[in-house]
């Protein structure tokens, strides 16, 4: 465990808002934890959970009983759930380095928050692990939104590619969370799409960043996440999250 090893060498990194990363090298793994996943190893979590979901991954455990459950794919890596709250990417074995995305999406969800309204938003991302003996096992900590449901989800629920192994459970959770997928909804949810892809690459290009680099998948409906909210934000309904850029 990170917090027991003699070996541990730890180095701090000053970002470019100001925040401070660390990053943490035993002789097995290279950690990387932002300063949101310093307040939230300070403030809420234990390495207990850590360790229940390293066990499930050795043993190759990812069904809906197991503490670590699949929950959707995307361009770079697998998602799957960390007990209630949290997911963690785990790398492709070819995939881009989960390091670069890391950084990439420190710097848009500046972005977004300085330029975008606030139903436009990015999943807060706590840190990453790297295996020093095998550098394609990756794995980077980040927020759980709802239960995954996405723009795609909801535009297309008969649509025969999904981002997750059963189309039904997809279906029945897009249903529970938002009623009946009317036309209505779905143009609604589309319209706010197309929305949020002006405003995001304009807000990225008021930073100076390129878009094709910091949202270079923001076309894909599945990559933006989508959750009904009881009281509407800056005059929507539903906050949407850019996943997976």
């Amino acid at each position: 465990m990170l917090e027991r090893d003699p070996y541990l060498k730890i180095r701090t990194a000053a970002k470019f808002d100001g925040s401070i990363w660390r990053q943490y090298e035993s002789p097995s793994y290279l950690f990387v934890i932002t300063s949101l996943g310093r307040q939230l190893l300070r403030e809420h979590r234990t390495f207990g959970d850590f360790t229940r979901y390293n066990n499930d991954y050795i043993n190759g455990r990812d069904n809906p009983t197991a503490f670590r459950s699949y929950l959707a794919e995307g361009r770079s890596g697998q998602v799957f759930t960390l007990g209630n709250d949290l997911v963690v990417k785990e790398a492709k074995p070819f995939g881009d380095s989960l390091f670069g995305a890391l950084n990439r999406m420190d710097q848009l969800i500046d972005a977004l928050q300085k330029n975008c309204p606030s139903w436009i938003d990015v999943p807060a991302h706590y840190g990453l692990a790297i295996s020093k003996t095998d550098t394609s096992k990756q794995f980077m900590l980040m927020q759980k939104i709802d239960h995954g449901v996405t723009v795609g989800d909801i535009m297309s629920t008969r649509e025969s590619y999904s981002t997750r192994t059963n189309l039904g459970s997809l279906s029945a959770l897009a249903l529970d969370k938002f009623g009946p997928i009317t036309p209505e909804l779905q143009e609604e949810v589309k319209e706010r799409y197309e929305s949020l892809k002006y405003l995001a690459k304009r807000a990225v290009l008021k930073e100076g960043l390129n878009p094709d680099v910091y949202l270079p998948d923001i076309d894909y409906p599945y990559n933006v996440v989508i959750e009904k909210l009881a009281t509407p934000i800056a005059g929507s309904r539903i906050k949407y999250s850019i996943i997976d850029q």
